[in-house]
Formats: structure tokens, C-alpha cells, sequence
């Protein structure tokens, strides 16, 4: 999916961030620093500056995709909070996936609900099953 960018973007690791290729998983449930996200030639870039252990995040770095997390209309408004971050989002008809930046309070609605950080386990979690379709 990724020459379907309706919100093109990118993450980039600096050499002194510890992320190691070879063993992308590592990187799940670390806290780094980080610039924030930048505009540069029509796409958003985010840089993974280096590790911040022991920090509270002030945002967290999730993706999301149509056969786990449901349809999202993201050509309608009210399908995130406000403060939510997109860093790239692709789609193929019905199907997408999408890199996001969500704070504790943010939120992103697809058909099955709305979808947000619980942040104590570090991982995203259907908050309103069943609402999915309204807004309110």
C-alpha cells in the first residue's frame, strides 16, 4: 500500500537512538525523544532522536490497520481528537493502514468503536464498543 499515501510520511531512527534493524521489536514500549513530527517535501517526517528512558511519553506512536481496528472514513470529520497526529496513512479501497501519534486523553473512532491509549500497559485498546457509527 504504500503508492496509495493519502497522508504520506515517514519514521527515521538516528544512529544514536539504539534501534536496531535487524530486530525491529526491540523498539516496542521504549520511549525515545523527539523532535515532533516536521513537514518536509509534501511528507511528515518523524525523528527518533535517541532513547529517554525512565520518561513519561508525551505521546505514543501507534498504527492502526482496517482488518484489526476496523473501517475508519478518514475523508469525514470526527474520526480522531483533535491533538491526534497523523504520520502516514494508505489506502486501497476499503483497506488502510496508518501511523499515528496519539496523547493519553486522544482518540481515533472506526466502525467498531473508539480506539485510545491505555497508557499503563502501553498499548492501544477499544474504549466504546458499538458506537462506532455515531458521533457524539
Amino acid at each position: 500500500m504504500h503508492h496509495s499515501a493519502i497522508y504520506p510520511g515517514q519514521l527515521r531512527f538516528n544512529s544514536k537512538s539504539g534501534f536496531d534493524p535487524e530486530f525491529p521489536f526491540r523498539a516496542i514500549g521504549k520511549t525515545f525523544l523527539c523532535p515532533g513530527p516536521r513537514q518536509f517535501a509534501g511528507k511528515t517526517h518523524l525523528l527518533f532522536a535517541r532513547p529517554a528512558a525512565g520518561m513519561t511519553p508525551d505521546a505514543y506512536l501507534v498504527t492502526l490497520n482496517s482488518t484489526d481496528h476496523g473501517a475508519i472514513r478518514f475523508d469525514k470529520s470526527g474520526w480522531k481528537s483533535a491533538r491526534v497526529q497523523p504520520i502516514s496513512i494508505s489506502l486501497h479501497g476499503p483497506r488502510y493502514e496508518a501511523i499515528l501519534l496519539l496523547g493519553e486523553q486522544d482518540w481515533v473512532r472506526s466502525d467498531l468503536g473508539r480506539w485510545r491509549i491505555e497508557s499503563s500497559a502501553c498499548r492501544l485498546v477499544l474504549a466504546d464498543e458499538g458506537n462506532g457509527g455515531t458521533l457524539g
